[in-house]
């Protein structure tokens, strides 16, 4: 893992105390001698800091309790995520850096997904042609016919007999619908 990532993960608290990390590490063999590469869940218990870099990790092992120092090229998974995918999470490039976010021409945040179509006009939206967008009443007007459910009404007969009265006023409206 690179450093200047867990520099940065550190410093935004992603990587904190008593989280869980999986190390490799070399383990002592019968003879005594650390030629065993091993690979374990540890959790973190303490960063040894110089220079505002992480330099050492003290750590415990969460099945027996043992304790290992060890750096950040031997962290292999935090909380059972790579690091590059923990990283991506939370927009923050594998060297550590911020990535850059695309901004459209009005500095907002350029989203993924399709355009909704009151916006754009046409079923066809060129991204690159914004000519065929609608204008900002334009738009209004036909969110604004479609909520209140715009549709013409089709004359029908009553399902009762209606008085003269009901009938020349159920007329009125159907005209007044029509226009």
């Amino acid at each position: 893992m690179n450093i200047h990532l867990l520099n940065t993960l550190v410093r935004r608290n992603i990587v904190a105390l008593g989280t869980e990390i999986e190390v490799t590490y070399l383990a002592p063999g019968l003879d005594g001698y650390c030629r065993n590469l091993k690979q374990d869940i540890f959790s973190i218990t303490e960063f040894k800091i110089e220079n505002e870099s992480i330099t050492q990790i003290k750590c415990t092992r969460i099945t027996d309790g043992a304790k290992l120092i060890t750096t950040s090229e031997n962290i292999i998974k935090i909380d059972g995520m790579l690091p590059k995918e923990l990283a991506a999470a939370f927009d923050i490039k594998e060297d550590g850096s911020k990535k850059i976010v695309k901004l459209d021409e009005f500095g907002n945040p350029v989203k993924r997904g399709r355009k909704p179509k009151y916006l754009t006009g046409t079923k066809n939206y060129d991204r690159n042609n914004r000519s065929n967008a609608l204008t900002d009443n334009e738009a209004k007007k036909s969110s604004e016919g479609k909520r209140r459910g715009n549709t013409k009404i089709e004359e029908t007969t009553p399902r009762r007999k209606l008085s003269s009265r009901a009938i020349s006023k159920h007329q009125r409206n159907v005209e007044v619908s029509a226009s």
